[in-house]
């Protein structure tokens, strides 16, 4: 556990926030979380991802990003390296869907309806999702280097397939730091040593408030930054 506060200490501009990751059990080859912010309430859209272990490749899919109501829909989507991306607009009016995100640099001009192929995202990481007419428009595609991985549910709850001699997880979410690409790395051993109750493991992480806005670093980026 200190390894984790010294960590977070020398990250600057985090934003406030705990997680609370409850190891419930193992059931075959899958580890069943509980993801919980600092109140004790569920975190949503958390991205758990396995590091380590003997990984298979998935076989590519075909993965939707819908706009409705002048929002990206799903508003966290997560990928495999090297599936593709449809991004249909279901609104009654046109968008315009770009990124400056380094996995996966990319603009579809001004269209309604859908555009005339999905995008393929070959490079694992964090591609920040924006559109050009409507600046409040904010999504996220996170591309993972490995099919071992999952997304917590509005409860909180998350279920990751684990393979053998895996070495420990990595956990993303949008409010993790003010950079998209931060993760929390924690150790199987890390789990492990962590406090039990009632035979669950738990990890508590507090991060350090956000840096005011005018000092805020470069590299910062930019969806982060639409919210302050």
């Amino acid at each position: 556990m200190s390894y984790l506060y010294r960590c977070i200490a020398q990250r600057p501009g985090s934003v406030c926030i705990a997680l609370i990751l409850a190891l419930a059990s193992v059931q075959g080859q899958a580890l069943e979380l509980l993801i919980r912010d600092q109140h004790g309430q569920p975190v949503e859209n958390a991205i758990v991802t396995v590091v380590g272990g003997s990984q298979a490749k998935a076989e590519p899919q075909l993965r939707i990003m819908d706009q409705v109501n002048r929002a990206f829909l799903p508003h966290v989507l997560l990928i495999n390296a090297g599936d593709q991306v449809e991004f249909p607009n279901s609104d009654n009016i046109r968008h315009h869907v770009y990124s400056f995100s380094e996995p996966k640099v990319f603009e579809i001009k001004l269209y309604a309806d859908r555009p005339k192929a999905p995008l393929s995202f070959g490079t694992p990481g964090v591609v920040v999702l924006g559109c050009n007419i409507h600046d409040t428009m904010l999504g996220y595609i996170y591309v993972s280097p490995t099919p071992h991985a999952a997304m917590s549910d509005n409860e909180g709850r998350v279920s990751v397939p684990v393979p053998d001699g895996y070495e420990g997880l990595t956990v993303w979410h949008e409010f993790y730091a003010l950079s998209e690409t931060e993760v929390l790395e924690i150790t199987v051993a890390e789990v492990q040593s962590s406090p039990k109750q009632d035979g669950t493991a738990q990890i508590t992480i507090e991060l350090l408030p956000p840096a005011p806005v005018e000092q805020a670093p470069p590299e910062t980026g930019f969806g982060n930054s639409m919210r302050r």
